[in-house]
């Protein structure tokens, strides 16, 4: 559909992921955040041409146009004006965080007044970060120790 609409939500995600487990994640948040089919979102694997052909703009035209710093700071994705923010997409393929990109995206999303940053993750992920924590709880520990262990932090933020 070729439409104008500004993004309402944002996705974040390492360009490693497990294609599926992706999808799933996805899926999963849109259904607790009940986010409407058809709302428009920027996932750069869509948003940004990519195959360096000449039929459309360089990644670094593209690049020059700044469209993370757009993206990030529309009112838009804002909660006040029915936005959703940005998610962070997490499988067990690859780690988000270990791309520096998506670590600065995180970042400036979370010096964005009324932009909700949030995690997406994949059953897979989850199950897989239950089962750490398990292990150390297995073993005495207490909860945050068995975050710590497992190298998990919880940081929130109310919007």
């Amino acid at each position: 559909k070729d439409t104008k609409d500004n993004a309402k939500l944002m996705y974040s995600h390492s360009w490693d992921e497990d294609v599926e487990e992706t999808l799933q994640a996805v899926r999963a948040k849109a259904a607790e955040k009940h986010i409407p089919d058809g709302t428009p979102i920027w996932f750069c694997v869509f948003a940004n041409y990519q195959p360096e052909d000449g039929a459309g703009p360089s990644i670094q035209e593209q690049l020059d146009m700044s469209p993370f710093e757009r993206v990030i700071q529309s009112d838009d994705l804002k909660a006040e004006q029915s936005g959703y923010g940005m998610v962070a997409i997490h499988t067990t393929r690859s780690d988000l965080y270990t791309r520096l990109w998506c670590a600065h995206e995180v970042d400036r999303a979370l010096l964005e007044d009324d932009v909700e940053v949030s995690a997406a993750m994949s059953e897979a992920y989850l199950t897989s970060i239950e089962q750490r924590i398990d292990v150390f709880l297995e073993g005495g520990l207490s909860v945050e120790e068995c975050l710590a262990a497992a190298d998990v932090s919880i940081n929130t933020r109310k919007a």
